[in-house]
């Protein structure tokens, strides 16, 4: 019925695309019959016409490549055929890319089926099964960790890796791509051979650092390599030492690289090596820009602040503030250095700050609320924990903390209504549940 709707309506290419999967199947299936290469040729006839109708569509191209295969792989196929059809499948399947190349779908479907013919396709052909997984892998990982895994079991090229680096040009975001692709080989490499996965997870470091170089100390690579170091290496802190001090050998004048050096000496315990480091970081910052310094000074501040040094991280937040007025972060910390100091009218003030420079923050609203609580203001405070239950009803950390308000105000009912309605949205947690059962048990008194 589809090869006569194909006749009636000779301009419609999906008829032509309909028949020629139908036909490859039929070939798949009598694949050592003598009818078998009759259907390989009308299968690719009608692909062929598919193409020619709609030559903008990538899965019509990477289908005719498909069937071009098949017949490369066939036992009737002479060595020239097999030969001519594999370089043909090639094309075809560069070209589905080329029409779609952000398709993870598209370029699954393409390493996979190249990848059912290693032999045949040669280097070239490998080459662009690898990218095509190593790009469906970019654009969509968790789609396709079983086919990977079954791919590379069946498919072991210990050249792979080299062919990557082949055909990835020398751009950052290609080398992250390339980087996130050798990351994710290596996880399921560790689960067939782990001294090649362990190989492979140096790879993906060495591409997440080249990432970092090409993108001049973009603050996106860096954060990805400095974490990567922890996923793939976190018992070889020496490692990661070393690596940030070569980067601040290569760019001594950048805060960025000072920052990796603060990151690295943080996870080798050497506090004295951290603060040395941010400290270089924020004195080269001053000359780079609000974005370079506000990160700089941010890491120095909070660093103040983790250690109990109130004073100057108080400083470096104000500082911080008049860098990057809207971010509430400086406002919040500030008023936390100011509490610590004793300095409670202050304080408040600078979480006001903050609500008015984030209205909409569940964190900057959070923060005025414990303010308002531990000066005993709580109707303020339940305000506050009203507004962020506006932004998100579900949530039960705020119903739960009025509630707790209420009880301090002596007002129970108000607090049993509070509780009510957080153990309805918990789904009657036992937390919730035991608060409640308090309550009721102080307000009905001993006994009852």
């Amino acid at each position: 019925m589809l090869a006569k709707a194909a006749e009636y309506a000779p301009g419609d290419a999906t008829y032509s695309f309909l028949v020629a999967q139908l036909l490859e199947q039929r070939f798949r299936g009598t694949w050592f019959d003598e009818d078998a290469p009759a259907y390989g040729r009308q299968a690719a006839e009608a692909a062929e016409r598919a193409v020619q109708l709609l030559p903008a569509n990538p899965y019509y191209h990477r289908l005719a490549g498909s069937i071009a295969l098949d017949r490369a792989s066939h036992p009737s196929a002479s060595p020239e055929q097999a030969q001519a059809r594999a370089s043909a499948a090639l094309r075809s399947m560069q070209q589905a890319l080329s029409n779609s190349p952000y398709s993870p779908l598209l370029h699954q479907q393409v390493g996979v089926e190249l990848s059912r013919a290693w032999q045949l396709i040669g280097d070239e052909g490998r080459r662009l099964a690898l990218t095509s997984l190593r790009r469906a892998a970019a654009l969509e990982t968790s789609r396709l960790r079983s086919i990977l895994e079954n791919t590379w079991a069946r498919n072991p090229s210990p050249s792979g890796d080299i062919e990557l680096d082949a055909v990835t040009p020398e751009t950052a975001p290609a080398r992250l791509m390339l980087a996130v692709f050798l990351e994710e080989r290596a996880q399921l490499q560790m689960v067939i051979d782990q001294e090649r996965g362990g190989a492979l997870q140096a790879l993906a470091l060495a591409e997440y650092r080249r990432a970092v170089l090409l993108s001049d100390l973009d603050p996106d690579p860096l954060a990805r390599w400095t974490a990567a170091h922890r996923r793939l290496a976190p018992d070889d802190v020496e490692a990661f030492v070393t690596a940030a001090q070569q980067l601040a050998d290569l760019h001594p004048d950048r805060p960025e690289a000072w920052l990796a050096v603060a990151d690295a000496a943080a996870r080798a315990a050497d506090p004295a090596e951290e603060m040395a480091a941010v400290a270089r970081a924020v004195e080269l910052a001053r000359e780079r820009g609000r974005g370079a310094q506000s990160r700089a000074l941010r890491r120095q501040a909070d660093l103040f602040f983790e250690r109990g040094l109130y004073e100057p991280a108080l400083e470096d937040y104000r500082l911080l503030a008049t860098i990057a007025p809207r971010d509430p972060h400086p406002f919040v910390r500030a008023g936390r250095c100011l509490d610590a100091l004793g300095r409670s009218e202050e304080a408040l003030a600078s979480y006001e700050d903050a609500v008015r420079t984030a209205p909409r923050s569940a964190v900057t609203r959070e923060a005025l609320a414990r303010a308002y609580l531990e000066r005993h203001e709580y109707l303020e405070a339940i305000q506050e924990w009203r507004a962020v239950l506006a932004l998100d009803r579900n949530a039960v950390g705020p119903r739960l903390r009025i509630a707790r308000a209420y009880v301090s105000m002596g007002l129970p009912d108000q607090a049993m209504q509070a509780y009510s309605e957080a153990l309805e949205i918990s789904g009657n947690a036992s937390s919730v549940r035991a608060e409640m059962d308090d309550l009721l048990r102080r307000i009905r008194g001993p006994g009852r």
